[in-house]
């Protein structure tokens, strides 16, 4: 039964840590290994650490590794890095979950190159991590990293309050012309019926932030490249861009938009202070966090009733939502490490042999099959959330477990669904070329144009400067560079 076999995970822990050997005699002859990970905020019960768990001793007991974590607080995590790599004995792995990181590492010359390791160790990365994502960390011919993979393709769906929308009796919107009625609706007529005009009937954050499914509507999508009759065009200084971000400014001079503040700069915050109150109709976020919004605000004792809705369909037939890029993180071992091949070895075992049991739990302790169907144990799955810092470190991806994990939440699954049933990425998957990267400050300084024109500091006249202005910053040599990228990229794969 799954209640006694929490005892008996637990005599299992309790007996591995009373062991008549000292833990020293018990790891003598093992490997040893140190690696700098990320929390990801998740927590330990306790008693409980990140080199003190079941399912670390599990790895440890599998591979014949000893794991020494170092866990560093999330906020400075990508400061703490350097560090770390400063030091005299560097850590023989560290996780980072930012690209730029990455890059920079590697110009730096502080990586080790992997090529040879995982030809030699790595059968199980190879197998599982597919080409596109060996590509996003391979530069100039070497893998300078394990890639991990996103466990979904995509991440936005609009959220609508279908309460208001019974109450105006309004049918759901599946344009983006009955979106923006809805809106106009859901500002001034009144959908709380408290006879007070307190309503507006949409947000969203800055610098186009939680916008995707509108801006899909208009063919285009904040930061991406597109591909047009055979050649990729950057998407933010195409017509259909200005047509979103006149769409989005026509919205807020109406007074139809919630005014956002920039302090609220994170989603969580925003979410918090932005949404929670009792006085927005629509806002688009990422998948999961409907019963978020709905539990915040029954804490203030406010009933709304949120769905999720696809993205809505433009005038000429246009609908994407932005999709989650194809890496999430990357496993990197620095040039200095004296112990690249066991760090190889450790991730390969994550990927397939210790895959199934860090990804979704101990059988029969946090689920059980029943049938042909997964059944989880809610309670012990949240227990043991932390495993998860583990099973990231390689591509560990289970769709069936992922979604049985929620299927007490058939509403979730559904909303993911959403997400991803539009969602397309960028034609141009590669970090950046040599005039991006040049010129990097200058163009992100640039983008402050959209969120001026969105709030009616600036004109609609102002997006043709912005083309102008970008491609006098080398925009024009960025799109010959990306081109040529997609030139070879797709040689490649002939």
């Amino acid at each position: 039964m799954i209640a006694s076999a929490t005892w008996f995970a637990k005599l299992l822990f309790d007996l591995r840590n009373t062991n008549p050997l000292t833990p020293q005699e018990v790891k003598s002859n093992h490997q040893s290994v140190s690696i700098v990970i990320n929390s990801l905020n998740f927590t330990f019960p306790e008693g409980m650490d990140e080199n003190n768990n079941p399912y670390l001793h599990y790895i440890e007991d599998n591979t014949n590794i000893d794991i020494r974590v170092k866990m560093p607080s999330v906020t400075p995590y990508e400061d703490t890095l350097k560090v770390e790599l400063s030091n005299a004995t560097p850590p023989d792995m560290l996780t980072t979950y930012v690209s730029k990181t990455f890059y920079d590492l590697v110009e730096r010359g502080e990586l080790a190159p992997l090529d040879e390791l995982i030809a030699s160790y790595g059968a199980d990365l190879q197998k599982y991590i597919p080409e596109e994502a060996w590509n996003n960390v391979r530069v100039n011919g070497h893998i300078y990293a394990i890639p991990t993979l996103y466990d979904v393709s995509g991440d936005e769906v609009i959220y609508v309050r279908k309460d208001w929308l019974d109450n105006l009796n309004l049918d759901i919107p599946t344009t983006i012309d009955e979106i923006e009625h809805v809106i106009r609706a859901f500002t001034r007529q009144d959908p709380d019926r408290n006879g007070k005009e307190d309503t507006y009937g949409i947000t969203w954050m800055p610098h186009l932030n939680y916008t995707s499914p509108l801006l899909g509507a208009f063919g285009v999508q904040f930061d991406h490249w597109i591909k047009i009759d055979g050649q990729l065009a950057y998407a933010n200084i195409l017509p259909g861009m200005k047509e979103a971000v006149s769409f989005l400014a026509g919205l807020n001079k109406e007074k139809l938009v919630k005014p956002f503040t920039s302090f609220f700069t994170t989603k969580t915050a925003w979410l918090h202070h932005t949404i929670v109150d009792n006085n927005v109709g629509m806002f688009s976020s990422s998948w999961y966090n409907r019963s978020f919004i709905q539990n915040l605000q029954r804490e203030k004792g406010i009933e709304a009733e949120w769905i999720a809705i696809d993205a809505p369909i433009g005038r000429n037939g246009e609908r994407s939502t932005r999709a989650l890029p194809l890496v999430r993180g990357y496993q990197l071992v620095p040039k200095n490490s004296a112990n690249k091949a066991e760090v190889i070895k450790l991730l390969n075992f994550i990927a397939e042999e210790g895959r199934e049991t860090l990804d979704m739990g101990f059988e029969h302790q946090v689920w059980h099959r029943q049938g042909e169907e997964i059944v989880y144990d809610v309670n012990e799955d949240k227990a043991s959330e932390y495993r998860g810092i583990y099973a990231v470190l390689a591509n560990v991806q289970n769709r069936e477990a992922y979604e049985a994990k929620f299927k007490h939440d058939k509403v979730k699954v559904e909303n993911l669904r959403k997400a991803e049933r539009f969602a397309v990425e960028s034609a141009f998957t590669s970090y950046q070329t040599s005039t991006m990267k040049s010129q990097h400050k200058q163009l992100e300084q640039l983008k402050a144009i959209f969120d001026e024109m969105i709030s009616g500091q600036a004109s609609m006249d102002e997006f043709d400067r912005y083309v102008n202005e970008w491609k006098a910053l080398g925009g024009d040599q960025i799109t010959k560079e990306v081109n040529e990228w997609h030139a070879s990229n797709r040689a490649n794969k002939k």
